[in-house]
């Protein structure tokens, strides 16, 4: 028999899944360039003094896209590290940023949750965060969200932690 709660278990497997894949997509070392190709970075430097660099209309570079490129490289790369900290995947971590805030570090939801990993306040309290407004940096916003989904994972398995995490319930 058919259970609502097998139901959005299975349902948010399959949404993980798809935003895993996502997420391996979108890795640092193979982002799309402004042009749409793919570029690589870690190994040799990208051809040409304009490699990697947009143009406004007037064929002057556009510092726009490369800050924001520049953005998503270090919320990516504070994620990778908070994910190792707690010992979560950094997959699934890297799958609940793109699916809740796609990296972006100002993002609300209409539930209230915040920044790159979509951090209740409520949630936040629990950890020692006194100050809503902190939720927006960054490095503080990635190192609750993965420490709280550390302690989901370790109370239930992925779809009820995905649940709890998303819902904003406690360990």
């Amino acid at each position: 028999m058919i259970t609502s709660k097998s139901l959005l278990g299975t349902f948010l497997v399959v949404l993980a899944a798809l935003a895993i894949g996502t997420a391996l997509w979108y890795r640092e070392d193979a982002l799309p360039d402004s042009d749409g190709a793919r570029e690589r970075t870690g190994g040799a430097a990208a051809a040409g003094p304009s490699a990697g660099r947009t143009a406004t209309a007037d064929g002057a570079p556009d510092d726009t896209a490369r800050s924001e490129r520049e953005q998503y490289q270090q919320a990516y790369r504070l994620i990778e590290a908070a994910a190792r900290k707690y010992g979560v995947d950094p997959a699934l971590a890297h799958a609940i940023a793109l699916q809740g805030s796609f990296y972006n570090p100002q993002k609300v939801s209409s539930e209230g949750a915040i920044g790159l990993m979509q951090v209740r306040p409520g949630v936040a309290a629990g950890y020692g965060l006194a100050v809503k407004n902190q939720l927006f940096t960054p490095e503080i916003n990635a190192d609750i969200g993965l420490q709280h989904l550390r302690a989901l994972l370790a109370h239930h398995d992925l779809p009820g932690a995905l649940f709890a995490y998303t819902t904003g319930r406690k360990p």
